[in-house]
């Protein structure tokens, strides 16, 4: 079995989590505690290892390292309806913070905590028969998900230069702003996302905010973003923990949507995607998805895409192919 682990850093990654582990669990008819529904089949239809592990009673455990140097969203993820669900032993959780700043996540308070990150994951990766690598979902403005997960990133490059890296990574906007210094973390954890991942797909707050403004037709919130990561995250993922043809594993990713190496900086488009109620009442045919899929609306990261070329792209459908011309 070709493993994945998930590592989720600061206040944001922990967020995505929290929304993308919630919809893992439906899409695999999980409950929030990790056992399978009562009359489900999902466990028999889908690479369940590959994001989960098996353990004691027939319970599945997320492959998940939860990391921050604020205690709140973890403790909150702990104290809610999935709080058995998580191994408590691949929580790293520290204080004071880093403070929005990147040199502060990672020198300072980073040093302080990165063996012990580490002997968290070689742990999470002793479990595992076959890993292939990781995905990492954090925010590049903020202290922890920038700071400390450059330096996480750095750190398992070195531990693991054969293995798969990606990043779903989240950009600061300077229209949806908390901190004056988010340029500057941002600018230097694209350095290390640069020189250590394998891809990573840019997801923009301003982009994130239009569009669900657009379809919620309300003024969204952060936890309407982070469904939104989640439900990308979730589809980039889903060749990855179901059968299928094609991007079944994260090399096939790199190989398909990675044309020269440092050209691995990716962006996500999702269609149709619809309001809470809205799911039935528009049916879409061919044409109109790929035309939805391909409008400047529908694109996670705020770039005119008329003033450049695709140099790769790959469609991703869920759901039963038969017949030539699958995969």
């Amino acid at each position: 079995m070709r493993e994945i682990l998930s590592i989720h850093v600061g206040q944001c990654g922990n967020q995505i989590a929290d929304s993308f582990w919630r919809l893992a669990l439906r899409e695999h008819g999980l409950t929030e505690a990790g056992t399978l529904k009562e009359g489900s089949n999902a466990a028999a239809n889908s690479n369940m290892e590959v994001f989960f592990h098996k353990v004691r009673d027939g319970k599945y455990v997320p492959r998940a390292v939860l990391v921050d140097l604020e205690p709140g969203v973890i403790a909150r993820i702990e104290g809610g309806d999935m709080s058995q669900l998580f191994d408590e032993s691949s929580i790293v959780r520290k204080i004071p913070g880093a403070a929005n700043n990147w040199a502060r996540g990672y020198n300072v308070e980073g040093e302080k905590v990165i063996d012990q990150i580490m002997n968290v994951i070689d742990s999470a990766v002793e479990k595992t028969k076959g890993l292939q690598g990781f995905l990492m979902t954090h925010s590049i403005g903020g202290g922890s998900g920038s700071g400390l997960g450059s330096l996480i990133l750095e750190r398992l490059r070195q531990a693991y230069p054969k293995k798969r890296i990606f990043t779903f990574s989240v950009v600061p906007s300077p229209l949806i702003s908390d901190s004056a210094v988010e340029p500057y973390n941002a600018i230097l954890t694209l350095q290390r996302i640069l020189a250590n991942a394998d891809g990573a797909v840019l997801l923009d707050n301003e982009a994130l905010f239009r569009i669900a403004k657009a379809k919620l037709n309300r003024s969204p919130n952060y936890m309407d973003l982070n469904n939104i990561i989640a439900l990308i995250v979730s589809s980039v993922t889903a060749s990855l923990r179901f059968p299928g043809k094609l991007n079944t594993d994260l090399s096939e990713f790199v190989t398909n949507l990675v044309p020269f190496p440092g050209n691995h900086f990716l962006t996500a488009s999702f269609a149709p995607m619809r309001g809470a109620g809205q799911e039935g009442q528009v049916r879409t045919n061919f044409p109109d998805l790929a035309r939805e899929t391909f409008a400047q609306d529908n694109f996670t990261a705020a770039i005119d895409w008329q003033q450049g070329v695709y140099l790769a792209a790959s469609a991703l459908s869920p759901g039963r192919c038969e017949g030539e011309g699958c995969g």
